[in-house]
């Protein structure tokens, strides 16, 4: 070989495996650095690392009674577990899914990979049974009204649905709660079969929660959820 190809050899060589190294040490020294978990979220990922049992609609209500956040926030908190709890690598193409793992972070208590794999693990199942779409994941708050005459005056009920990674967001204003709790035909609701099964799951205390601007809820995919009142600014 001649000299000044071996020492171009030589030289891409030692380029090529301190690049190597380099990639390993940034790796290594990313999988330490710590995940700040906020008070929020180490409330809500006890309840979604939990696995052993159904949890019944006077469970959901007692434990989102007990949660002291507003809608908005637990949304917020939710969102945020990306990064921490998982990774999303989101597809530019509507026709390929975007991916999910668990965050591989070494600092992860087994409760939070826990947590993390039973999102992950929930998110593929729901994407591979159609239940959403990787177009469903891309559109902005979706919303159904119609109009109404009831006792209380309503003239029209509105439900807005926002599908997450990890799960859906769900806002009913106060008239589409009276409208459903009054008997409402919600099978017929024109909005996707998860929005129309949370309201139903939630059918029994969706009056308990509504303090005159509706409801908002938190349905996730691994079959955990919250329920809190609605900001009035929101889906009215």
């Amino acid at each position: 070989m001649p000299k000044f190809k071996r020492r171009q050899f030589v030289l891409s060589s030692i380029t090529g495996a301190f690049f190597v190294l380099l990639n390993s040490i940034a790796k290594k020294s990313f999988a330490q650095i710590p995940v700040k978990i906020s008070g929020l979220q180490a409330k809500l990922i006890p309840q979604i690392a939990e696995t052993t049992r159904r949890i019944d609609i006077q469970e959901v209500g007692r434990r989102s009674q007990e949660l002291n956040a507003t809608a908005d926030e637990i949304d917020a908190a939710l969102d945020a577990l990306e990064n921490k709890l998982v990774r999303i690598k989101a597809s530019s193409d509507s026709a390929v899914a975007s991916t999910i793992e668990v965050n591989a972070v070494e600092s992860l208590t087994s409760q939070e990979k826990q947590a993390a794999n039973n999102l992950v693990t929930a998110f593929q199942e729901k994407l591979k049974a159609g239940e959403f779409t990787e177009l469903d994941l891309k559109q902005d708050e979706q919303t159904v009204e119609f109009p109404l005459q009831t006792k209380q005056a309503c003239s029209n009920g509105r439900v807005c649905w926002k599908f997450k990674w990890w799960g859906v967001r769900i806002r009913l204003n106060h008239c589409a709660v009276q409208w459903a709790t009054a008997g409402g035909n919600i099978a017929a609701l024109a909005a996707p079969a998860p929005i129309k099964a949370a309201i139903i799951f939630f059918i029994a205390i969706l009056n308990a929660f509504d303090k005159g601007c509706g409801v908002q809820i938190h349905w996730l995919w691994i079959g955990v959820s919250w329920i809190k009142p609605k900001s009035c600014s929101k889906c009215n």
